[in-house]
């Protein structure tokens, strides 16, 4: 299986040359994404992969057989997902998504304001995938909430 990664960092970057402080950057400032990302990875049996949107959808249906997001606090109002979305629409892969959380501004807030963006990743996936992995209860209703 080959395998494009996408969402959560992998793994730090590995060259040596770059600054501590834009490997930093480059995981979103937020070291919590690599445990997500890495977990991932090292889950998921593959004879090939990539990472990240560096190819075209067409590279991608060529290279790929699937695509696996690491998702993280994806669902979230100030969060827009065009740039996944407009990636993976014109693939024909099938996703597999993990982590995929929904974050409130308040506790006890449903959400129900996010970008259009998002709200068409969200279908994309959930039409690409069998299931799709969320981080517990309250993310599972968002996703009902959003069809």
């Amino acid at each position: 299986m080959r395998v494009l990664f996408l969402g959560a960092p992998i793994a730090p970057h590995p060259d040596p040359q770059i600054a501590f402080e834009k490997k930093f950057e480059i995981i979103g400032y937020n070291t919590g994404n690599l445990l997500i990302g890495q977990s991932l990875f090292e889950e998921i049996r593959f004879e090939e992969f990539g990472q990240g949107l560096d190819y075209s959808p067409q590279e991608a249906n060529e290279r790929f057989d699937i695509i696996a997001i690491a998702a993280a606090n994806f669902i979230f109002k100030n969060f827009d997902l065009s740039y996944l979305a407009d990636f993976i629409e014109p693939t024909k892969l099938p996703c597999l998504v993990a982590g995929l959380g929904a974050q409130a501004s308040i506790i006890g807030e449903k959400v129900t304001d996010i970008p259009e963006g998002s709200k068409r990743f969200l279908r994309i996936i959930s039409e690409r995938s069998k299931t799709v992995g969320v981080r517990g209860h309250f993310t599972a209703e968002v996703m009902n909430d959003f069809g």
